[in-house]
């Protein structure tokens, strides 16, 4: 049985649920900070509710471009976001974001598990 990765981080936002949730959900934000420092977003586009899929291609800072792709598969606005990833045909993994506020911040819990190789691992782990 191959042993599958996983990123798990944890961080706090000075800002509310409902703004933390735009920022991840709202492609006019994602443009911002998906690629990266220095990169730039092709395209984004995000329909964040139960089924709804999104695609955000992007361009890293003196990187090759990519697409990340999936169906999201929960989504309670503010409170969580639950999508299956998709890396090719044949291979997904899972990703789950909780934000839970904690006074005038919200800690944001990323849990992206059944990654299909310690590279994809680290390039998930650089891109959040």
């Amino acid at each position: 049985m191959m042993c599958r990765s996983r990123v798990t981080l944890v961080t706090r936002l000075p800002v509310s649920p409902s703004i933390a949730f735009t920022f991840l959900t709202n492609p006019i934000h994602v443009r911002f900070w998906w690629a990266g420092p220095g990169g730039r977003v092709v395209n984004a586009q995000i329909d964040a509710r139960d089924r709804g899929l999104f695609w955000v291609a992007a361009v890293p800072e003196g990187g090759v471009g990519r697409s990340d792709y999936g169906c999201f598969t929960c989504v309670i606005p503010n409170e969580l976001i639950e999508a299956d990833w998709s890396h090719d045909a044949t291979t997904s993994s899972q990703l789950v974001i909780q934000l839970v506020p904690r006074g005038d911040q919200t800690e944001v819990s990323l849990n992206h598990r059944a990654l299909p190789d310690p590279a994809t691992r680290d390039a998930q782990e650089l891109h959040w």
